[in-house]
């Protein structure tokens, strides 16, 4: 299916979908970004301290938002080279 065709076809309840604003290789690209991103808060985010008590804000974080990332990659492209792109990026 074209990309044109596949960016307007109809949703899940018969309503037409809203046009894509990056395409598909743009968005992975973004992810993975993102990827690296969170790789790089998390180092900067794992001495954190709470009230005297050390807390890795970081760990929280890349486990939180990390999943969340290689989850919608899989949407964008569900092999799982591309999928799991960004948990290669954050590594």
């Amino acid at each position: 299916m074209s990309e044109l065709t596949r960016e307007h076809e109809a949703g899940p309840a018969g309503e037409p979908e809203r046009p894509r604003l990056l395409p598909d290789w743009a968005l992975v690209v973004l992810l993975v970004v993102d990827g690296v991103l969170l790789g790089m808060f998390g180092l900067f985010f794992t001495p954190l301290y709470t009230n005297g008590i050390p807390v890795p804000m970081g760990a929280v974080l890349s486990c939180l938002v990390l999943p969340w990332l290689v989850a919608r990659t899989g949407e964008v492209d569900p092999r799982p080279a591309v999928a799991g792109a960004p948990l290669a990026a954050w590594a």
